[in-house]
This record gives structure tokens, C-alpha cells and sequence, in this order.
């Protein structure tokens, strides 16, 4: 008998009380079509003390907004979860009665949920938004939408999403804990001529690299992301300002020295992780490579060009902190 019979799946499911997954073998098809027939034929699930759900700590709650609004596979809930296993996953869907996405209907529906509009093609803005996706926003191409999304535990990373984004469809945001901390994740539908933010670039186009104005956009999204303004004492009771951009993109950061000596700034890049490092955050699983610029004049310099491109509204407030104080002593600052 097939799996979608519902006297053979219930022999197997609860009186053989064989996993989602063993099940899925059994037949050869993916677990999540095990999930759907038990959901379908209403088999009620295994009391959890015979139910494996490994380390998952998740609420019900959580999980819906993961899986139906946020739109994760159960493989990428899994993944931020740290567990392997789909069938996990699956099975806490099962026992909270959490009813399988059909993707095709989930994504017209948000596709026409909301009204959209296509993106400017202002090539600043563009250049803007490519920096922007070179930090932790994510975004997938799901039949004709291009679905961008952050999760963050600041409110100033969620504030600049919906700055970003806001002007061209609705953001959704919701709060989640994962692994104990408490975070905000923030997603939006886009059209079509978002694409452009699908692939995270690995090299900056020349269209960037050979226009200031382009290439100042991107670094002001790239900053955004990743970089901090950094204020410290210097020798006896001066102030110093460095700009620091540490990720493990080198080759991106090796042309955005370059396009910075070129436009006269000193700019240092070196290693500053090695793959294999171990901090309180976790295993470095690549190298990390560091760019600074340390002189005081080119930061200066730096925080005046990118401060009306940036929306970061923290490093807005750092970028004019840095040029209030420029001219004053250590001993003048009253608040750093």
C-alpha cells in the first residue's frame, strides 16, 4: 500500500511508531511529503516522549513565523537552529499542527497581498543597495519575487531595512529568539527588477569602480552593514578617528583600497583573523580581513562624503559626533 494510505500510514507512524523521516525511506519520496499525508488524513501526532525533536527550542509561535510568514524551508529553520536533521523540524511542525506551505500559493499570495513598485534605477541608489547586500541582508529569488530580509538585534539595522524598502512595498517585521536571544526579523516582496540583489557580489562591477559618485554609494551601503566609526586618544590629550571594515570578502577589499588610494586616502588591509580562530561568537570558518583608515583628516574626510549617503541612523549620529569634535581636545569631549 502507497504512504497515502491513511490505515498504512497510521500502522507506521503510530503503531510502528517509525519516524517522518524512516517513513520517507521506506517509500523513497522527501520527508516533507510524509508530513503533508498526515496532515491531510488528520493522524494525530506521538506524545512528545516518543517523538525525537533533538536540541530544538522553539516556540509554536516562532516557528509559524519562520516557516509560513518568513517563508524558511524546514532545511534553513533547521540550519539556524544548529540541527542537522530536516525531520526535526518537520516533526515540530507536525506536533504543533503547523500546516505544510504550498511555496507556489504562499508566494502569489504575498506577491499580490501588498502593491509593489519596481525600483528607480537610479544607479547611486543601486550601488547603495549592492553595499547594503554585502553585509547580512539576505535575499532569494522565489518564482517572480525577489525576497530580501534581516534579522537583527538592533533597531537601527531594522530601521535602515524599512528606509530602504519601505518606498516600494510594505515591510513585515516580527520578533524571534533564536538560541536564547531575543532579535527582530524583518522581510520584504520585491518585483522583478530587484534581481540585481539576488547574488551576493564577489568583485565590484567596473560601472562602480569607475564612477566617485557610484563608488562612494556602494561604500556608504558597505559601511552600513559593516564598518564602525571608531573614536580613541591618541598621544597626550589628542583625538584620533578610524574607520574599520572587517569581513571576509578580500578581494573586495582589496579594490575598495585601491579605489580609495587612488581617490588620496592612506588606507591599511591586513589579516586580521585567521580561519580557525575561536572567540565567544564561535569558530572563524574563513579568514577575516581588516581595511582601516587611520588618519584623522581622511577619516574626516571620509565621514563628510558618506554622511549624506548613509542611512544607518547609529552611524549617522557617529559620522557627525566625528566631525563636531574634529578640532577638540581629549579632555573637551564631554561624551563619546
Amino acid at each position: 500500500m502507497s504512504y497515502k494510505n491513511s490505515s498504512r500510514l497510521k500502522e507506521l507512524y503510530l503503531d510502528k511508531k517509525l519516524s517522518i523521516s524512516e517513513i520517507a525511506n521506506l517509500f523513497d519520496v522527501n520527508p516533507r511529503t510524509i508530513w503533508y499525508w498526515l496532515i491531510k488524513h488528520k493522524i494525530p501526532r506521538r506524545e512528545p516522549s516518543n517523538v525525537k525533536i533533538g536540541k530544538l527550542r522553539i516556540t509554536k509561535e516562532e516557528l509559524k513565523n519562520l516557516y509560513l510568514n518568513d517563508g524558511l524551508s524546514a532545511a534553513e529553520i533547521g540550519k539556524k537552529f544548529g540541527i542537522k536533521s530536516t525531520s526535526n523540524i518537520l516533526i515540530r511542525l507536525h506536533k504543533y499542527g503547523i500546516p505544510p506551505r504550498d511555496r507556489y500559493d504562499a508566494v502569489s499570495k504575498s506577491n499580490t497581498r501588498y502593491p509593489k513598485k519596481s525600483f528607480s534605477k537610479n544607479l547611486k541608489e543601486k550601488a547603495y543597495l549592492m553595499g547594503l547586500r554585502m553585509g547580512d541582508l539576505e535575499a532569494k529569488k522565489e518564482h517572480r519575487i525577489v525576497r530580501v530580509r534581516v534579522c537583527s538585534s538592533k533597531d537601527s539595522q531594522i530601521a535602515l531595512f524599512k528606509d530602504v524598502f519601505e518606498r516600494y512595498v510594505k515591510v513585515i517585521s516580527y520578533p524571534v529568539t533564536l538560541r536564547g536571544k531575543k532579535e527582530i526579523t524583518a522581510y520584504a516582496h520585491l518585483d522583478s527588477t530587484f534581481n540585481f540583489l539576488i547574488e551576493k557580489p564577489v568583485k565590484i562591477p567596473e560601472w562602480i569602480i569607475s564612477n566617485n559618485g557610484n563608488f562612494y554609494s556602494f561604500l556608504a551601503g558597505y559601511a552600513d552593514s559593516e564598518a564602525s566609526w571608531k573614536i580613541i586618544k591618541s598621544h597626550k590629550n589628542a583625538v584620533n578617528f578610524i574607520f574599520y571594515l572587517a569581513t571576509e570578502d578580500k578581494e573586495i577589499l582589496e579594490q575598495l583600497k585601491e579605489k580609495l588610494i587612488e581617490l588620496g586616502f592612506v588606507v591599511h588591509l591586513y589579516l586580521e583573523k585567521k580561519k580557525g580562530t575561536k572567540t565567544n561568537l564561535g569558530v572563524y570558518k574563513k579568514d577575516l580581513y581588516a581595511l582601516n583608515i587611520e588618519k584623522k583628516a581622511h577619516v574626516v574626510r571620509l565621514a563628510e562624503i558618506l554622511l549624506p549617503l548613509s542611512k544607518h541612523e547609529d552611524k549617522i549620529k557617529r559620522m557627525k559626533l566625528i566631525l563636531e569634535i574634529k578640532d577638540k581636545k581629549w579632555d573637551q569631549i564631554s561624551k563619546i
